[in-house]
């Protein structure tokens, strides 16, 4: 179901029984929208993280990192997500001490990380969501091949 980014970037998302705070009101729509058909904060979160890597290029995206703290009402659990890059599979203390290094690098090509976005998104889905990755990428592939309108955080 494409989401109109020229409607919804005009005015703020709203709804009565939910609540999605985001950058972007395309991207909180997103969610509104995941959430109105029944879906879960869970099945939300990947539907704005993913809009918003399009909205919001520089920002957020499945190149990065997906860091989550979930709440579960039905088992009153709380859950951290850790979606941080982690290092190449080729990266080891021993290979860093063949290059004379005690440590990673700073700058440069030893100091990247594998993004851990896509695969948080798989995890947090696995236990939490109701709905399919393919299903939840819907609006932001709508998004990118349509257009957005840039909002003033992105446009200064």
């Amino acid at each position: 179901m494409p989401i109109p980014s020229s409607r919804s970037a005009r005015r703020p998302a709203a709804a009565r029984q939910a609540m999605v705070a985001c950058a972007h009101p395309d991207a909180a729509e997103a969610g509104l929208a995941v959430l109105r058909r029944g879906g879960t904060a869970a099945d939300a979160a990947v539907a704005v993280n993913a809009v918003l890597g399009v909205v919001h290029p520089c920002y957020c995206g499945i190149g990065g990192d997906f860091f989550c703290l979930y709440y579960d009402a039905p088992s009153g659990a709380v859950s951290f997500l850790d979606g941080g890059g982690r290092s190449g599979s080729r990266a080891s203390l021993e290979a860093l001490a063949r290059a004379g290094l005690s440590q990673p690098p700073r700058l440069g090509a030893g100091s990247v990380v594998v993004p851990g976005c896509v695969d948080a998104w798989a995890l947090l889905l696995e236990r939490f969501g109701t709905r399919s990755l393919d299903e939840l990428l819907r609006p932001a592939i709508s998004l990118a091949s349509d257009g957005i309108v840039p909002t003033r955080l992105v446009r200064n």
